[in-house]
C-alpha cells in the first residue's frame, strides 16, 4: 500500500528562532509517522532545552491533536491558528449554502448556482471581469447567499488589513455579532470553529506567522509521490522528502 502523504508529512509550522540560536530558513524540520499527538509530543522531547526555548511561535490548522501537544510541550510558544485554513472553513460553509440553494431554487437560478464554487469561495479582488459578472447575477438573485458572501470578504479583509490583535478582537467581535443576526444554520457552525480557537485566531496578528510554507509544499509533496507511483516504506518517503526540502542537518 502506498504511503500517504498527510499520515507522514507535519502540516504544523514551527518557526521563530531567535538569530543567536539558528537563521531562520523555510525547511521541513520533521516528517512523522502519524499525525497523533505522541508523535508530536515525541519528537519534541527529542528537541534540546535550547531549541524548544526558541520556538516563539507555533502554526497549525485546527487539528486539536496538535493544539494539545504544543500547549503541552511548548507552552511558552506562541500558538497560532492558521488563517488560511480558517478562511477555508468558512469557505466551505459558503459552499454548503450554495448546494442547497442550489437544489431548492429554480431551474434558472439553478444554472446560474452550476459551476460557481470558485466564483464564491475565491478572493474578489482575483476575479476576473467575466467572474465578476457572474457573480453580481448570482448575489443579486440569491440575497441569503449574498449576505453569507459580502461577510465572507469583510472577515478576509479584516486579516488582510488589520496590524494588532488588539484591533483584530475589535473587528471580528463585531463581525461575530453580524454573522449570529443572520441565523444562517451553516454560518452558526463556523462560529463554533470560531469559538473553540478563538485565541489562537488573535494570535495571527501578533506576528503573522501562518503555514504558508508547508500548504506551498503540499503539491511538490504530491508529484514526489506520483513520480515514485507511491511508497511503501516511510524511512525512503521520509528521505526522499528530507533530500529535497529538509533542513541542513540529519534528519531525524
Amino acid at each position: 500500500m502506498a504511503v500517504n502523504m498527510y499520515s507522514f508529512f507535519l502540516p504544523l509550522n514551527i518557526v521563530k528562532y531567535q538569530p543567536s540560536f539558528i537563521e531562520i530558513t523555510l525547511s521541513i524540520l520533521a516528517v512523522l509517522p502519524t499525525r497523533e499527538r505522541d508523535a508530536l509530543e515525541n519528537w519534541i522531547d527529542g528537541l534540546s532545552e535550547q531549541q524548544r526555548k526558541s520556538i516563539r511561535f507555533v502554526s497549525t490548522d485546527m487539528w486539536a491533536p496538535y493544539r494539545q501537544a504544543a500547549q503541552r510541550k511548548l507552552g511558552h510558544a506562541t500558538l497560532v491558528a492558521d488563517r488560511f485554513h480558517v478562511m477555508k472553513q468558512l469557505n466551505s460553509r459558503i459552499t454548503q449554502l450554495r448546494s442547497a440553494i442550489q437544489h431548492q431554487s429554480s431551474e434558472e437560478v439553478a444554472s446560474l448556482l452550476k459551476g460557481s464554487r470558485w466564483i464564491l469561495v475565491r478572493n474578489r479582488c482575483d476575479l476576473t471581469a467575466k467572474d465578476e459578472a457572474q457573480l453580481q447575477k448570482i448575489l443579486a438573485l440569491c440575497p441569503e447567499l449574498r449576505t453569507i458572501y459580502l461577510l465572507k470578504e469583510e472577515f478576509r479583509c479584516i486579516f488582510e488589513k488589520i496590524d494588532t490583535r488588539e484591533k483584530a478582537h475589535k473587528f471580528l467581535t463585531t463581525w461575530v455579532v453580524k454573522a449570529q443576526f443572520t441565523g444562517n444554520k451553516y454560518l452558526s457552525k463556523f462560529l463554533t470553529t470560531l469559538k473553540n480557537w478563538w485565541n489562537e485566531i488573535l494570535n495571527y496578528f501578533i506576528g503573522n506567522t501562518t503555514n504558508g510554507f508547508v500548504e506551498g509544499l503540499n503539491g511538490a509533496i504530491r508529484n514526489i509521490i506520483r513520480s515514485a507511483f507511491g511508497y511503501r516504506n516511510f524511512e525512503n518517503f521520509k528521505l526522499r522528502l528530507f533530500a529535497g526540502y529538509g533542513f541542513p542537518t540529519n534528519p531525524r
